[in-house]
């Protein structure tokens, strides 16, 4: 189910580079991304090289859920719903909806571990299963 009890500061460095570069990369990316919200067709026309942006898009993911995944195991809800939530809240501007989904998943993942350790005190719930539980909430909203 995935837990951050085993997480170190030593895991955190290691993490902190993938997690910033793929930040970093889709934060440059919004202009690009915005633009294929109007189709591909029309991001080309507009100049947008919508083969590169795809692939650096997949990059920038793939280095930022690989490596948290390989640290915390799978509590990847977080990364699959907040981006719909802020989309309702923010609308579909990759500048705003970026940093605020990183920011409000972050949140989110921790007030979760915090219920999971305070519900069943002294042992420790998986983090995963207070997510899981939140999913048909939360995705009913949407």
């Amino acid at each position: 189910m995935g837990s951050l009890a085993g997480v170190r500061w030593r895991e955190i460095e290691i993490l902190a580079p993938f997690t910033l570069l793929s930040l970093t990369l889709l934060m440059a990316l919004s202009r690009p991304l915005n633009l294929l919200l109007l189709g591909e067709e029309n991001a080309a026309l507009m100049g947008c090289r919508v083969g590169r942006v795809k692939f650096l898009c997949l990059l920038a993911v793939t280095l930022s859920v690989g490596s948290g995944v390989a640290f915390s195991g799978v509590i990847g809800f977080v990364g699959v719903i907040v981006p719909h939530l802020v989309r309702l809240v923010s609308g579909p501007d990759h500048r705003f909806l970026v940093p605020c989904s990183a920011l409000l998943g972050a949140l989110l993942l921790v007030l979760s571990d915090t219920l999971a350790r305070l519900i069943a005190i002294p042992s420790d719930v998986p983090v995963g299963i207070i997510t899981a539980g939140m999913g048909p909430r939360l995705s009913s909203g949407c």
